[in-house]
This record gives C-alpha cells, sequence and structure tokens, in this order.
C-alpha cells in the first residue's frame, strides 16, 4: 500500500529523467539506483523527501558545482542542501569515449550526515527563504479572498481558480528564490504558444486584469501570473500517455517524424527497449504499455497523423527551449488535455 506522501515510482522517474536533461549539458548521465527509490520513502528521513525537493537539489548543484562535479574521475562524493538536510552520496564514472555517469546510490534527510568523501553544498540565506515563504502566504491569502481556490503545484508555480473554467498560473517556486530566471522561463513559453498559436497542442490563454501575462509585486519582489483555459489531467496508467512518455525521449534525439516511424518499426529498437524494464525504476510497465499502443496505431491513420502533428510541435518546443538555454523536462506529468487532445503545459526548466 502506497502511502499518502510517498515519492511514486514514476514521479521518481520523472526527477530522473529532468536531472538527466539538464546535466547532459555537462556530458552527465544520471542514474538512480533500485535502493534510492526505497530509501527516498524511508521513515527514518523523518519529513517525507518530496519531488521539489530533488529537483532543487539537483538544479543548485547543476548551477553552483556542476562543473567541479564533471571534472571529477571515478570517485564517490555527496550532495547536499543545508536548507532540506537533504544529502545523496553518489559515485561518477569517468568516461573518456562517452558521457560520464553520475549514479545517485542513495538518499536521505539528515542535519548532521558524516562522511568522508568530497561534499558539495547548497544553501539559501534564512533572509530570503523567510521572505520568499511570507510572500507565497500573503499572495495564497490575498487570492482565497478573492475567492480563488488553489487546484494545483508544480517546482516553479501554483494553479487556481475561481470559475472552474480557466485558471491563473504564478510563478512562486516553492523551494527555490530564482524567481527571475522561473518568470524568464514562463514568459517565453508564452512567446512559444504566440508563434504556433493554433496548435491545438498548446495551452489557450485568457485576460486577467488587462492582460494574458501580468506582473505583479509583493514586498519588494516581483512575481508573473499568466491566465490560461482549465486543462484535465492525462490518465497515467493508459497506454497512450505510456506512448507520449517514449516520444517526450525520442523527441531529443531525433528530428523528424520519418525517423521516428523508421525507429519504431526497428525490432532491435524495441527489444533494447523493452530490456530497460528489469532495470528502470518504474514500476508501471510503460515501456510495455508504449509497444501495444505502437502496434494498434499502425492500424489507425486519423490517430497517427494526429500523433505526428503532436511529435512536430514537441519538437519545435525542444527546439526553442534549447535556443534559450533550458532543460527539457517534458514528461506525461507536464502534458495535460483538452478532451482527447493532449496539451504541452511545462516543457523545460531553468
Amino acid at each position: 500500500m502506497v502511502k499518502i506522501f510517498e515519492i511514486t515510482a514514476a514521479e521518481l522517474d520523472a526527477v530522473e529523467k529532468f536531472a538527466d536533461a539538464l546535466w547532459g549539458k555537462l556530458g552527465i548521465d544520471i542514474d538512480f539506483t533500485r535502493h534510492f527509490l526505497d530509501r527516498v520513502n524511508d521513515e527514518r528521513n523523518g519529513k517525507p523527501i518530496n519531488a521539489a525537493e530533488l529537483i532543487r537539489l539537483f538544479k543548485k548543484e547543476y548551477a553552483e558545482h556542476g562543473r567541479n562535479i564533471s571534472k571529477l574521475s571515478n570517485t564517490e562524493a555527496v550532495m547536499k542542501d543545508l536548507l532540506t538536510n537533504i544529502n545523496l552520496p553518489f559515485v561518477y564514472l569517468d568516461n573518456n569515449q562517452d558521457k560520464d555517469r553520475l549514479v545517485a546510490k542513495t538518499v536521505m534527510r539528515k542535519s548532521d550526515f558524516k562522511t568522508s568523501d568530497p561534499e558539495f553544498i547548497v544553501d539559501d540565506t534564512e533572509e530570503d527563504v523567510l521572505r520568499h515563504a511570507e510572500n507565497r502566504k500573503n499572495i495564497a491569502q490575498t487570492l482565497k479572498q478573492a475567492g480563488y481556490k488553489k487546484i494545483g503545484s508544480g517546482i516553479d508555480s501554483t494553479v487556481w481558480t475561481k470559475d472552474g473554467q480557466n485558471v491563473i498560473k504564478i510563478v512562486m517556486p516553492e523551494l527555490s528564490t530564482d524567481l527571475k530566471g522561473a518568470a524568464g522561463l514562463m514568459n517565453d513559453f508564452y512567446n512559444f504558444c504566440q508563434i504556433h498559436k493554433n496548435s491545438p497542442f498548446l495551452p489557450k490563454f485568457i485576460k486577467f486584469v488587462n492582460k494574458e501575462l501580468e506582473q505583479f509585486s509583493e514586498n519588494g519582489v516581483d512575481y508573473v501570473l499568466i491566465g490560461m483555459e482549465k486543462l484535465q489531467k492525462l490518465n497515467q496508467q493508459s497506454y497512450e500517455t505510456a506512448f507520449y512518455w517514449l516520444l517526450t525521449d525520442l523527441v531529443t534525439r531525433l528530428s523528424s517524424w520519418e525517423q521516428i516511424l523508421n525507429t519504431l518499426d526497428s525490432d532491435k529498437f524495441w527489444h533494447n527497449f523493452l530490456s530497460t524494464i528489469h532495470a528502470s525504476v518504474n514500476t508501471d510497465n510503460v515501456e510495455e504499455k508504449a509497444y501495444v499502443f505502437w502496434q494498434k496505431l499502425q492500424e489507425d491513420y486519423k490517430l497517427i497523423s494526429k500523433i505526428q502533428a503532436f511529435f512536430e510541435i514537441m519538437r519545435a518546443c525542444y527546439e526553442f527551449g534549447r535556443s534559450k538555454g533550458y532543460a527539457w523536462d517534458l514528461h506525461t506529468e507536464n502534458i495535460m488535455r483538452r478532451g482527447r487532445t493532449p496539451v504541452i503545459v511545462d516543457p523545460w526548466t531553468t
């Protein structure tokens, strides 16, 4: 039985995919061991470790220590976050011919963690953390008094609705004070959507007060909000969603739909892909579901044309994000739906 606050295998898979995309800029593959999933949900952590805290750790370590970590050679070390008391021991494997590997062995929340291995420490100033927390509280209170209800949150934003038909999304990171980077990302995604405003696979925006994209200030800090249509979550257990999960990975390696078709027509590809089931932390068998959906897809020409169009806007989104220096963070938790149409909502991270 899954505990309420446990990180699921699918969530951890999304964190690994995010970290892999970000650290890939330095030529580093991120891998989690099977023990990592067990330890992230261990009761000895006290307060449960959540996905936002892990993503914060990988983002701040990349920004502050990424270059130094990439210079390691076949050694063990520890990532340490003094704000969350999360410690992540890892093995760094140097590979002169291909990408290096950073294998996250385990993770734990412990304030007095001791090690003789090199430590890469990140933190925030207490003043910034307290001010940001107070601002979040004030903004939430103002929205509630105006009749809004919080319906969701991500790493860098929260989502609110008043009429049940439309929502406002506010850049208000839970664990990061890097508002400038997060706000710039939202602005760039809005601009990308305006360039491709006729695409059914991108959200439709609405005016909040005077504009679709608004800026406001709280306690001397600038925040950004955007008004948009209300979308529904994907069914994470469906075969179609599993296939989208596969596409979000292939889009980073294959630039055309013809290459996608050639790859998916290859028995060798599916043999290698399905063999990863036993090595993956993902227990939802998404690999098998994606394969089954692909078999059915070849008999439905209308649906395959729709998915081709979805892939093409996804690829354009990937390339646009790369041009801005963002890491690819699209996975099936960041794709929603309008009826039966998949809609991209959070494709990148800073």
